[in-house]
């Protein structure tokens, strides 16, 4: 498949709390819009968690991962920062080409993992609907409170 991967399923791994549900409400999320075929990008944690690939696959989600050269250049340019003025052009041509070809294995829509990708996000013009997953769980958190004085 090109420079990304497929992911089959989990495999046994313990999830904290808060990170399963950010996880379910990402899954809940993609499975809403009618999304099928991802792309999961994020430090290599995250484009590596078992647990949070294989929730998505179990909801028949196909999950698709950068190979190893570009999980490994992802995690230098997110230890080097991102801050929208100090972004490189190569950078964001090579993270382009990296949307592009998951756009040539039929993805349709990228899953950011981590939040420090976003300035790379929008600088790279992308095309692809984008789901975050801390943004979406913020979401459902605020959307799960009740009104001052109510019970939840």
């Amino acid at each position: 498949m090109g420079k990304l991967g497929r992911t089959e399923g989990a495999t046994a791994h313990p999830c904290t709390s808060i990170a399963l549900e950010s996880m379910e409400a990402t899954r809940d999320e993609l499975v809403r819009r009618g999304f099928r075929r991802v792309i999961l990008l994020g430090d290599e944690s995250v484009m590596q968690d078992a647990c949070f690939k294989g929730l998505l696959a179990k909801a028949g989600l196909m999950v698709l991962t950068p190979g190893p050269d570009d999980r490994a250049w992802l995690g230098q340019v997110m230890a080097e920062g991102l801050l929208p003025g100090a972004l490189r052009d190569e950078t964001v041509e090579r993270f382009s080409r990296l949307l592009a070809d998951g756009a040539e294995h039929g993805v349709d829509a990228l899953v950011l993992g981590c939040v420090v990708l976003a300035p790379l996000v929008a600088r790279a013009g992308l095309d692809l609907p984008v789901v975050e997953v801390i943004q979406t769980h913020m979401d459902v958190l605020t959307n799960d409170v009740a009104p001052e004085g109510e019970l939840a």
